[in-house]
């Protein structure tokens, strides 16, 4: 109906087109993209995606992110844009952005900020934008794997209670448990999706 009364949606009738993109020269900002992108770079990271996709979706087969393992992310002191239509009419010109995905290179641009987490916002943003179809609604398990150490990735799911996927090894989040052992997922696994 919205395109009837021919009312665009951003995400789907505009294009944005990098006008103007500086790289910062502020080093904690610098610091905090070379950490995201080492973890974005990481298979684990990918793998938590996917099962995100799983949990939010119920789709079974993996989606493929492959490309990630080759993303850079880099703090940017200005992102300008231009919002273009699908058949190149400019709407608008040197918008100011707070972050731009370059699909050809895999380079995510965060505008920076002294905020560890509004940059952290950000890039979950962004990345949910390339999730397409598959976006998520609740940014705050994609910010926390985007933020973890790679080998903590699956501890972390767990203990939001993102389900797994079928015939998945499950690990203990709990190492001093005595339940730290891996065992295959099984009617012991619990359904989180309902909750």
């Amino acid at each position: 109906m919205a395109k009837l009364a021919g009312s665009l949606s951003l995400f789907k009738d505009i294009i944005e087109m990098p006008q103007n993109v500086k790289p910062a020269d502020n080093n904690q900002s610098i610091e905090w993209c070379i950490k995201w992108q080492n973890t974005l770079n990481y298979p684990e990271f990918i793998h938590g995606l996917q099962r995100l996709i799983f949990h939010y979706h119920d789709l079974e087969s993996e989606v493929e992110f492959n490309w990630l393992k080759t993303a850079k992310v880099i703090s940017a002191s200005e992102i300008n844009v231009d919002l273009v239509l699908p058949d190149k009419t400019l709407v608008a010109s040197s918008i100011p952005g707070v972050y731009y995905f370059d699909a050809n290179q895999r380079i995510f641009y965060l505008i920076s900020s002294a905020s560890r987490y509004i940059m952290l916002c950000y890039l979950a943003e962004i990345i949910n934008i390339q999730l397409g179809n598959f976006s998520l609604d609740n940014l705050l398990p994609i910010a926390s794997i985007i933020d973890a150490e790679s080998e903590n990735v699956s501890f972390i799911l767990n203990e939001l209670r993102i389900r797994s996927f079928p015939n998945e090894k499950i690990i203990s989040a709990d190492p001093s448990s005595e339940d730290c052992a891996e065992h295959k997922s099984s009617d012991r696994q619990i359904y989180w999706g309902a909750f």
